[in-house]
C-alpha cells in the first residue's frame, strides 16, 4: 500500500484495520498481542496525527496493563507529541491518574509530574 493514495488512511484501509486491531487487543486485556501488533506500526509513517496519537495511547494502555508504567508514560509522551489535544481527553486523563496511583513508590516521577500537568489526581 502506498501512503500517498487517497484511500490509504480511509476508515477501512489495511493500516486503519491494523490500528483497530491494536485497540481491540487492549480492550480485551491482551496487552502482549496489542504490543506485538503495535510494534510494526510504530515504525511506519502514519500521516494523520490523531491516528498516530491513538496508536501510542493504546500502546500506553497495553504497557499499563502489564504494569510497565515507565514505558506507558513514554508512550503517552509520544502521543502528546503527535496530537496534544488527544492526551487531554477524559479517558486518557483517567489512564494517567490510574497509572500514577499505581506508582505508589513514585518510581516514575515524570509520570506524577505529567499527572499534575494534566490536572488529574495521582
Amino acid at each position: 500500500m502506498t501512503l500517498d493514495r487517497p484511500d490509504a488512511w480511509a476508515n477501512f484501509s489495511p493500516a486503519n484495520v491494523e490500528l483497530h486491531a491494536v485497540s481491540t487487543s487492549v480492550a480485551l486485556g491482551d496487552a502482549g498481542v496489542a504490543l506485538e501488533s503495535a510494534r510494526p506500526l510504530m515504525r511506519r509513517p502514519i500521516p494523520v496525527p490523531e491516528r498516530r496519537a491513538a496508536l501510542w495511547v493504546d500502546t500506553a494502555r497495553a504497557y499499563s496493563q502489564q504494569g510497565r508504567l515507565a514505558d506507558g508514560y513514554r508512550a503517552l509522551r509520544v502521543a502528546e507529541g503527535c496530537a496534544a489535544q488527544d492526551v487531554r481527553r477524559p479517558a486518557v486523563r483517567e489512564l494517567v491518574a490510574d497509572m500514577a496511583a499505581r506508582d505508589r513508590r513514585r518510581a516514575v516521577p515524570e509520570l506524577h509530574h505529567f499527572s499534575r500537568q494534566l490536572g488529574v489526581p495521582a
